[in-house]
């Protein structure tokens, strides 16, 4: 039997480029039931939003910097990060390109619903949760609501 030893970066390299294959596998298979990307992103965001009540309230950057570690584990890059209590803004790029999403048989819209992960996330969490793309850069707005 051949052992092969590994370093921890080349792991961890294969471990993101596999995470992020199988959010978008997970996309084209739904898209290819016939149901939109956006509904299984809303789905999983629901299902994942009770983990992240364990931020507490510790405020609008915080919750950012939580979506920026999350997004940077899976190989996004983080170009800025902003904000307080009550409002917080990142900006991101390198993430799900839409070379990745073409690969998978989506469009970049369709490889783009999964930064709405967070939108019901942060619902359950009293924030205001949007995106936009400009260009390359995914800018990420969270905004504390009034409940």
């Amino acid at each position: 039997m051949n052992e092969q030893s590994y370093t921890a970066e080349k792991l961890h390299e294969t471990a993101r480029e596999n995470a992020v294959a199988f959010a978008l596998l997970s996309l084209a298979y739904i898209k290819k039931q016939g149901q939109a990307p956006e509904e299984f992103v809303t789905m999983a965001g629901n299902r994942l939003a009770q983990s992240w009540q364990a931020l507490g309230n510790g405020g609008a950057l915080e919750f950012t910097q939580a979506i920026a570690l999350n997004i940077t584990s899976l190989g996004g890059k983080l170009q800025t990060i902003e904000g307080d209590e009550q409002r917080a803004k990142a900006v991101f790029h390198d993430w799900i390109s839409h070379e990745q999403a073409s690969a998978f048989g989506l469009s970049e819209q369709e490889g783009d619903a999964w930064w709405s992960v967070f939108e019901p996330i942060a619902t359950s969490m009293n924030y205001h949760y949007s995106w936009q793309r400009d260009g390359d850069t995914i800018q990420v707005y969270l905004t504390r609501t009034n409940q």
